[in-house]
């Protein structure tokens, strides 16, 4: 019954990231950055200077405070490129790559090139649950992303939910 379950949302997350439409800002570009393969996720940082770490131990659902992520940070990497970068996000069950452009402080999500696995929860409805908030931002319509060069930190917030990634 579980597996089942865990199908059907991996199979309407997938229905939603293809109703994902581009978010459009004046000037920015949706080119994708021509990475090594390699960057497609689960590589860490290493030894890559077009490779930043992050962890994400911060977050909020409908506003309130998520207890988890504190003890199961998401683990992320920002690749960045003159054509433009990618964020991979290892998620608690999949892993999801935003394309985005950054224009200043703000990091422009290509929300029609959004890639993400289909492995589905193994472990069970609580990593499941856990990986509900990370779509719930992530996968969004309304996904802004603000990069915050002195504190180190890049948010994705869409709505009152939000995620907070820090370098490692």
């Amino acid at each position: 019954m579980r597996a089942s379950r865990s199908l059907k949302v991996v199979a309407g997350l997938t229905g939603l990231v293809g109703l994902i439409a581009v978010l459009a800002l004046g000037g920015c570009s949706a080119s994708q950055p021509v990475l090594p393969q390699s960057h497609s996720g689960g590589v860490p940082c290493v030894s890559d200077p077009t490779c930043t770490p992050y962890s994400g131990d911060q977050a909020r659902a409908h506003g309130q405070p998520v207890a988890w992520i504190a003890q199961h940070p998401l683990s992320a990497q920002y690749y960045f490129g003159a054509s433009g970068s990618q964020f991979v996000v290892e998620g608690p069950c999949n892993s999801i790559t935003l394309p985005l452009q950054q224009h200043g402080s703000r990091l422009v999500v290509d929300t029609s090139n959004i890639r993400q696995t289909a492995e589905g929860c193994a472990d069970g409805s609580t990593v499941a649950s856990r990986e509900a908030i990370v779509h719930a931002v992530l996968l969004s319509r309304q996904v802004v992303g603000r990069i915050n060069t002195t504190s180190d930190t890049i948010t994705f917030s869409a709505g009152t939910d939000s995620i907070t990634f820090v370098t490692a």
